[in-house]
């Protein structure tokens, strides 16, 4: 995992990790890595992280629309 650009990009920051769309290598669909830093006494000891795979994100924000005028 300390080679994934999300885990690179928590060590990095202080906060919030957000890829570019990349392909997932286990399911070969597009996805957005995050990742979050995990640190004790102000020590970077890991990162959570997680795939949001772009086809269910899109289909989440169909749904659920920033306002009830918001085009398609």
């Amino acid at each position: 995992m300390p080679a994934m650009p999300q885990y690179q990009g928590a060590r990095r920051n202080v906060g919030l990790s957000i890829t570019d769309p990349i392909i997932n290598p286990d399911t070969g669909y597009p996805v957005i890595s995050l990742g979050y830093p995990i640190r004790v006494d102000g020590r970077f000891v890991g990162a959570v992280s997680a795939n949001i795979t772009l086809d269910v994100l899109s289909k989440f924000l169909d749904t659920h629309r920033a306002s009830p005028t918001a085009s398609p």
